[in-house]
């Protein structure tokens, strides 16, 4: 809720409809900016990051042209192999800006939902 809603919503209101408790509720409930809880948006993000690194296929995350080995005795060893990294990133990224936003989404909801119980 912004100020200007705040300010809206009391002016519909007859003041003795307010309890002191209601209008400090009503203000903690005025966007200074958006409020996010970052560290509930980290977890979001690093699942989904895991979780599309996991269903990734070697194939898809390393560039086998690029395997070295080396031959002691009768062991084959691999001794490199070049990371793409940009398919990595592109394929764990997928998705993330369409979760970002729903994540936003979710909290402006919870906020709301919160300035309504207050109203109540």
């Amino acid at each position: 809720m912004t100020k200007k809603q705040t300010l809206e919503l009391l002016e519909k209101q007859m003041p003795s409809f307010y309890s002191l408790d209601q209008v400090i509720e009503l203000i903690k409930g005025i966007e200074v900016g958006s409020v996010i809880d970052v560290d509930g948006l980290y977890k979001e993000i690093k699942v989904h990051l895991e979780e599309n690194i996991d269903e990734m296929d070697s194939e898809d995350a390393v560039d086998f042209s690029s395997a070295e080995f080396s031959l002691n005795y009768n062991e084959v060893s691999l001794d490199d192999i070049k990371i793409d990294s940009s398919e990595v990133a592109s394929r764990a990224c997928y998705g993330l800006p369409d979760l970002i936003a729903g994540y936003i989404e979710r909290m402006s909801d919870m906020e709301e939902d919160a300035v309504e119980e207050v109203q109540a």
